[in-house]
């Protein structure tokens, strides 16, 4: 592979479908089916890396979707972000599909990386609504979900937590789906070199100062033979099974739900029922119903504390969605005005 620039892979358009119809793209389309209808109206995030090249290309081949190609330019790498922005312009164009371009206003600091991830979702929910999509398509994959799992038990989690990325769940303004989750990126790399499809390498994937960077290089020195990527996968298998039992719980606990014209209410009663170990996941579930950025553990505490006192006053947080009560509802009110669902 001949790199051109510091952090640019030449980009070759037009090129032919990675890996064939039978290659890896086509297992990709394939696992799609199972978590995004015939017919969808698509946005497909694409950065210009590997991953998102590769989910791009693999949901060309579906053939049965209404593609539209979205990229954020976080506006930090200078040129290097320009680049990106035309590199992915240009691949939209060489495969027939619309592009949309959207800039973040966001400034180094603190809490870059989790200030940019919500901006991120909160510019692609504006879009799903104005472009009138309901799905929204990523590139996460198998090595992503296993950091994702690694950061959250670092950081402190449940059951719930350690599941990792689910493959599809609703954000405002439409719905989230991550089709890879069960692909390695080494394959993705791999297909696209076959195919002659090329990409972008973004450099700070590799700085320290970026909590998921830091937790990228500890498998490395882990690894025993593949043996600690498995038990992770196991473990987030594992918990996924239980938060299916979970959300049969909480789908009970949510029967009194409606969508009011200032958030999503629920019966305060079926609330107060509970027991303390059921509480955290109906309170991730109705976030979710409600079309709300899924609670973080920090803010999942103050809604128990809160829940805990009688619920007086209101919960918030940035990017987060408030929380108010009266004597017979709680009402969830999403950061961002569009709570549309997918069709």
């Amino acid at each position: 592979m001949n790199a051109v620039g510091a952090e640019k892979r030449a980009i070759r358009v037009g090129a032919p479908a990675v890996g064939g119809k039978t290659g890896l793209t086509a297992r990709a389309a394939r696992l799609s089916r199972a978590v995004l209808p015939t017919g969808a109206r698509c946005l497909v995030a694409c950065s210009g890396g590997a991953d998102s090249v590769f989910l791009l290309h693999s949901m060309v081949e579906r053939k049965d979707l209404d593609l539209v190609v979205w990229h954020a330019d976080h506006g930090l790498r200078g040129t290097a972000s320009l680049a990106d922005a035309g590199f992915v312009r240009a691949l939209a164009r060489s495969l027939g599909l619309p592009f949309r371009l959207v800039r973040l206003d966001l400034h180094s600091g603190p809490g870059l990386e989790e200030r940019a991830r919500i901006a991120r979702y909160a510019a692609l929910s504006r879009t799903l609504v104005s472009e009138d999509r309901s799905w929204a398509l990523l590139g996460h994959h198998a090595a992503d979900q296993r950091e994702t799992v690694m950061m959250r038990l670092l950081r402190g989690t449940g059951p719930g937590g350690v599941r990792g990325m689910a493959p599809r769940r609703f954000l405002s303004g439409g719905c989230v789906v991550r089709p890879l989750l069960g692909i390695e990126p080494s394959a993705m790399k791999k297909a696209l070199e076959k195919g002659s499809h090329e990409w972008r390498e973004d450099r700070t994937n590799t700085d320290h100062r970026f909590t998921r960077n830091r937790i990228r290089t500890l498998f490395p020195l882990l690894s025993d033979g593949g043996c600690v990527e498995r038990r992770l996968d196991d473990l987030a298998h594992a918990a996924s099974d239980w938060s299916g039992a979970a959300a049969r719980t909480a789908n009970l606990a949510l029967r009194g739900w409606a969508a009011g014209p200032s958030g999503s209410v629920l019966r305060r009663s079926a609330m107060d029922r509970l027991g303390r170990m059921a509480r955290p996941v109906v309170w991730r579930a109705a976030f979710e119903k409600a079309g709300a950025p899924y609670p973080p553990a920090p803010h999942l505490r103050r809604l128990l504390r809160w829940q805990d006192k009688g619920c007086r006053g209101a919960v918030a947080g940035p990017g987060m969605a408030t929380v108010t009560a009266d004597r017979t509802a709680i009402t969830i009110r999403p950061p961002l005005s569009a709570t549309r669902r997918p069709g």
